[in-house]
C-alpha cells in the first residue's frame, strides 16, 4: 500500500510536470505565470488596499525597525548554523535527523500536521508578502500586481513592486522593504509565543501531580496497562510531580510487586506492578546483543541488586572492560509466574562507545569502565512530570530553559508533543470548551513555530531569499557612510552577499551530509 508521503512525492512530480508542460500556454495569459514549481495568480485591481492600510499610519518606524530585526536575526542564523555543523561532526548516522524532517511542507512532513500546518503557513506566507507591499507603498514604489501562490494548493499570497521602480530605489528605502517580510513574521511569532506562555498556560492544571507517560518500552511488563498518554500517578510511596525522579533513586528491590496509580481517559485505577530497571533496547555489536531481551528487568549484576538506573552506572563503572560478569533478568507479562535468567556476559569498554558514537562526550576516565550496550528506564517508561510537560507544550522552556530551552520548544512537534495529544490534553482542566481550548492552543503554537521559520530563513543572506537582497544592501549602505570605496560598489557589494549565501548553501549540506557519511 502506498504510503502518504510516497503519494505526496508523486502529487509534487505530476504538479511539476503539468506545470512545465503547459508552461508556454500559461505564459500567453494575463493573470497567470509560473515561477519554478509555483502557479502564481496576478491581480492588478486589488493593489489599492495596500495604499488604504499604508495610510493608516503615516509613520515609517516600523520599516525602521524591522531592519534593526532582520540584521540580528541574519547574524544569529549564521551562527546557529556555524553550531549546527560543528554538531554535526560529533553524531553518527544511527541518531542523526532523517532527511524528510529537514521538508517543511504540511502533509509531505510527517510532524507538520495538514490543519494547523497549513492555516498557519498560509497565514504566514500572506502577511509576510502584505507587509512588503505595504511597506513600498508606504515610501512611494509602485507595486504592479498582487496575487496568490499555488504549489498544488493555494499556500500564500504575493506582492509584486515593479522591478525597476526597486533597483533603481535608494538603498536604504529598498532595504526597508526587503527586511518588513521576515520582521513582520519574527514579530507575529513572538506575539503568539507570549499568548500561549503568559495568558493560556497559567490557565490550565493537571487533574493529578505525576508523570506523564510519553513511551513503553515494548516487551515491558506494564506495556498492556501503562499505556503512551496515560499519566502515572504514583508508584508505591511515590508521588507527585517529582515522581520520576524518585524512581531514579527507588530502593524497592527489583521484582518487588507495587501499587501503582494510573490515570488514562479520566479514570484512575490502581494495578500492581514489579519495580525494577527495564531494558528498552540493545546495541548492535555490544555485549547485550541478542543475549539481553528487551523488556526485562535487569536484577542484579554479579552479586549486586539493580535498583535504579545510579545503582547499574555505579555497579558498571566498578567493572573493569573485559571483565565477565553474570547479568541476572527478570522477565514478567503479570499474568503469569516471575521468569529468572542469569547471562554471562564480557563487558566492553565505555570509552570505546563515546569514542564511536559521542567523541565530544567521552572521558579518560571511562577507559577503566565498563558498557553493556543496553538503554534502560525505570518500569519501561520514558516520560516527564506534569508540571514540566504543562510548561512545555506551551513553550515556557523557551523562557526559562535557555538555549536548550527554545530548541526543546521548537522541537516539540518531533517529539509527538504539538499538536498537543488528546490523552495528555485529557490530563489537564481547561478554563472553557476543551476542543476550543486545545484548537486554539494549537493554532496558535503553529503560527509562532512557522512565522519564526519563515522569518529566520528569509533573514538568512541566500539568494533566493529576503536576506540576500538585504545583505547587499546593507553592505552597500555601510560602505557609503563609513566611505570605504570598495564596499560602496554595488557590483562588489552583491559579490560578497553571493559568495556568502553560497557559504550557508554549503553549511546547510554539510549539516545533512556529514552524520551520513562520517
Amino acid at each position: 500500500m502506498i504510503s502518504g508521503l510516497e503519494l505526496a512525492i508523486l502529487l509534487i512530480i505530476a504538479w511539476i510536470v503539468v506545470l512545465t508542460a503547459l508552461s508556454g500556454r500559461i505564459a500567453k495569459t494575463k493573470n497567470f505565470q509560473v515561477y519554478g514549481p509555483f502557479l502564481m495568480l496576478k491581480a492588478v485591481k486589488n493593489r489599492g488596499v495596500l495604499d488604504r492600510v499604508s495610510r493608516v499610519n503615516g509613520s515609517k518606524l516600523f520599516s525602521k525597525i524591522s531592519v534593526v530585526i532582520v540584521l540580528v536575526f541574519l547574524i544569529g542564523g549564521i551562527a546557529l548554523l556555524l553550531y549546527e555543523s560543528y554538531l554535526a561532526t560529533q553524531i553518527k548516522e544511527v541518531v542523526s535527523v532523517p532527511l524528510t524532517e529537514y521538508i517543511v511542507l504540511p502533509g509531505i512532513n510527517r510532524d507538520i500536521p495538514l490543519l494547523y500546518g497549513s492555516v498557519a503557513l498560509i497565514f504566514s506566507v500572506v502577511i509576510h508578502e502584505l507587509m512588503h507591499g505595504i511597506t513600498a507603498r508606504k515610501h512611494g514604489l509602485p507595486v504592479s500586481s498582487v496575487g496568490a501562490l499555488f504549489f498544488i494548493i493555494p499556500i500564500g499570497a504575493f506582492v509584486e513592486p515593479e522591478q525597476e521602480a526597486m533597483m533603481a530605489a535608494d538603498p536604504v528605502v529598498r532595504r526597508r522593504v526587503f527586511a518588513a517580510g521576515p520582521s513582520i513574521n519574527i514579530i507575529i511569532a513572538l506575539i503568539a509565543f507570549l499568548i500561549l506562555v503568559f495568558l493560556l498556560m497559567p490557565s490550565v492544571h493537571a487533574y493529578q501531580p505525576g508523570a506523564y507517560v510519553q513511551q513503553v518500552a515494548s516487551g515491558s511488563p506494564v506495556s498492556g496497562v501503562i499505556l503512551p498518554g496515560s499519566e502515572l500517578v504514583s508508584f508505591g510511596n511515590y508521588s507527585g510531580n517529582n515522581l520520576l525522579n524518585e524512581l531514579q533513586n527507588s530502593t524497592i528491590l527489583p521484582g518487588t510487586m507495587t501499587k501503582a496509580g494510573i490515570l488514562s481517559g479520566g479514570v484512575l485505577k490502581n494495578q500492581d506492578l514489579p519495580a525494577g530497571l527495564v531494558v528498552s533496547g540493545t546495541l548492535s555489536g555490544y555485549p547485550a546483543y541478542n543475549t539481553i531481551l528487551p523488556g526485562g528487568i535487569i536484577a542484579y549484576v554479579g552479586a549486586t541488586p539493580i535498583y535504579n538506573q545510579t545503582s547499574l552506572t555505579n555497579a558498571l563503572d566498578a567493572i573493569p572492560p573485559d571483565t565477565t560478569v553474570s547479568i541476572t533478568m527478570i522477565y514478567s507479562n503479570l499474568s503469569s509466574a516471575v521468569t529468572y535468567q542469569t547471562v554471562n556476559l564480557t563487558t566492553a569498554s565505555k570509552y570505546d562507545y563515546y569514542a564511536q558514537y559521542a567523541p565530544g562526550l567521552n572521558s579518560p576516565s571511562y577507559k577503566s569502565e565498563s558498557f553493556l550496550g543496553v538503554t534502560t528506564s525505570y518500569l519501561g517508561i520514558a516520560g516527564y512530570p506534569m508540571s514540566f510537560i504543562k510548561s512545555t507544550v506551551f513553550g515556557a522552556d523557551a523562557i526559562y530553559g535557555g538555549t536548550q530551552g527554545f530548541f526543546t520548544t521548537l522541537s516539540l512537534p518531533f517529539q509527538g508533543l504539538s499538536p498537543v495529544p488528546a490523552s495528555l490534553a485529557s490530563l489537564f482542566a481547561t478554563p472553557f470548551y476543551a476542543p476550543l481550548f486545545w484548537f486554539s492552543t494549537n493554532m496558535l503554537f503553529w503560527i509562532f513555530w512557522l512565522s519564526f521559520l519563515l522569518g529566520l530563513t528569509n533573514a538568512l543572506p541566500i539568494l533566493i531569499t529576503d536576506g540576500g537582497q538585504f545583505l547587499k544592501d546593507t553592505i552597500y549602505i555601510f560602505g557609503t557612510k563609513r566611505k570605504i570605496k570598495s564596499l560602496s560598489n554595488e557590483k562588489t557589494a552583491s559579490a560578497i552577499a553571493n559568495y556568502l549565501g553560497l557559504f550557508i548553501v554549503f553549511l546547510i549540506f554539510w549539516e545533512l551530509l556529514i552524520p551520513r557519511i562520517i
